[in-house]
């Protein structure tokens, strides 16, 4: 089996075989491309593309009989969802509706990957309804025509079409580090990364973000750890209690390690920071490569099949398929249609000529001049009315938006100063009303007490996000610049 991975940067291909819950991965192989190949979710140059693959099979002597595809997440939109349990039939009805808000869509294809997580709604209406966290993806023909169509050229025997995303989610649920742990997963792909958070071995929550500082440096070590507070304070906002015991990463240098130890210790101490091993479930026989720079390529060895993966509907929904389909419906439909015409007419004419009656009397009374002065005030005085409401909406709306905007008021203060508790000398620089966002200096003469600071506004209800920049120490002082919002309606109460 060869798992071939196609983005706009490199091909990349793995060998192996799957046997019962283990993977075993054999050969890497890497092709990169001089320009970028794929912009606007497609393909440039499929001509070229075909040419660098149809090489790149052949250099390697790769088999072309059993190919599971993972295209480059830039080709796809995604979503993670929450459907209840379903038919294949019935979920892929629902699909679409999530993408009601995606733009400029030109003949969609979506699938979807439920995740094995079946849990029940607090409060919801329907007791005892399961639900379950769906992957879905979009993505248009034309994009997944030129993929196929590359693989017809080339012979090659397409088992699946992936996303690295959905495929990563699959193959941690198998870890035996996550299992029946609370834990975060981080995986990155250069400037790419994923978070999925489970808690007791069930899949939560997860998020892909862009990473903007230089691969392989401090800020991009502090990135990383920072998406680890995004999701803890998701977790209090969601009132989700449980306490994170691990995080594990993979596609990182092994001083980006240590940036990123040191950043999530700094957060909280008692998670733990590793990275994913893979022992028990893959059996990793590459030793030029290592699996946590690959642990994507190693996913999409688990073939996705079924009614609702992107391959089945990519198929079905063949504009030649579509095609005989119609065929069919309207052929069946002349005869029904023959026999019932006869009938319509006869029908019509009737009503022909009773309604034209009818409309001359009506034509007559629309045409009465005092009717139309009549019309013509009441669509004046509708007009007017009109505006009149959409005036009371608009200013209650800017009321009510003035209500939600926090006060940075002396109850503020005071809260600020209870958690500062002397542990530091505080200069407030900035307050944005708007916001509810207010920016601070903190100095000290030891940074263990403002690490403590941070600690304490990170957990004080009065601020929903709590942000910091890097140290600086000057004059046996240390100072930081703190940014942190306040709750809503905060000094309104």
């Amino acid at each position: 089996m060869v798992t071939l991975y196609l983005s706009g940067d490199r091909i990349i291909a793995l060998e192996g075989t799957v046997s019962g819950r283990k993977l075993t991965a054999q050969k890497l192989y890497i092709h990169n491309f001089e320009q970028p190949m794929i912009a606007d979710r497609k393909i440039m140059d499929v001509g070229a593309y075909t040419k660098a693959l149809e090489e790149f099979f052949g250099k390697y002597h790769l088999p072309t009989n059993s190919v599971n595809l993972i295209l480059t997440s830039s080709m796809f939109i995604t979503k993670m969802i929450e459907l209840p349990v379903m038919k294949p039939k019935e979920l892929m009805g629902y699909i679409p509706r999530e993408f009601n808000d995606v733009e400029n869509r030109k003949e969609p294809i979506y699938g979807c990957t439920p995740v094995n997580t079946v849990f029940e709604k607090e409060n919801d209406e329907n007791r005892g309804r399961k639900y379950q966290h769906i992957f879905a993806a979009m993505i248009e023909r034309e994009a997944l025509d030129d993929v196929y169509n590359i693989a017809h050229a080339l012979k090659l025997k397409v088992q699946s079409v992936t996303v690295n995303q959905a495929n990563n989610i699959r193959l941690m649920s198998r870890m035996p580090q996550v299992v029946n742990n609370t834990c975060i997963v981080q995986i990155m792909q250069g400037s790419t990364m994923t978070n999925i958070l489970y808690i007791d071995g069930n899949y939560t929550y997860s998020t892909t973000n862009r990473l903007f500082s230089e691969v392989d440096t401090p800020g991009y070590g502090v990135e990383i750890a920072r998406s680890v507070s995004n999701i803890i304070q998701f977790m209090k906002a969601q009132q989700l209690e449980a306490q994170i015991r691990n995080v594990f990463v993979a596609g990182i240098s092994p001083d980006t390690f240590t940036y990123v130890d040191e950043g999530i210790y700094q957060i909280d101490e008692r998670i733990q920071t590793d990275w994913i091993s893979g022992a028990g479930v893959i059996n990793w026989q590459i030793t030029d490569a290592d699996l946590t720079d690959n642990i994507s390529m190693v996913s999409g060895l688990l073939t996705e099949k079924g009614p609702t993966s992107i391959k089945q509907q990519y198929k079905k929904h063949s504009p030649r398929g579509r095609a005989m389909w119609a065929a069919i419906r309207n052929w069946s439909a002349v005869a029904g249609v023959a026999a019932v015409m006869l009938i319509v007419i006869i029908v019509l004419l009737v009503q022909y000529f009773t309604a034209s009656g009818r409309i001359r009397s009506a034509t007559n009374y629309l045409e009465n001049p005092t009717v139309v002065a009549e019309k013509a005030e009441y669509e004046h005085l509708l007009s007017e009315n009109d505006l009149l409401s959409r005036q009371i909406t608009y200013v209650q709306g800017v009321k009510e938006a003035i209500r939600s905007y926090p006060l940075g008021n002396s109850d503020v203060l005071r809260e600020f100063e209870r958690c500062v508790g002397g542990l530091a000398s505080v200069e407030v620089t900035s307050f944005d009303s708007a916001s509810g966002t207010m920016t601070s200096s903190l100095k000290s003469d030891d940074v263990t007490d403002i690490n403590l600071l941070i600690s304490n506004l990170t957990q004080d209800d009065m601020f929903t996000n709590v942000e910091y920049t890097g140290y600086t120490y000057e004059e046996n002082t240390w100072t930081v610049n703190v940014v942190f919002t306040l709750s809503t309606s905060v000094g309104r109460e």
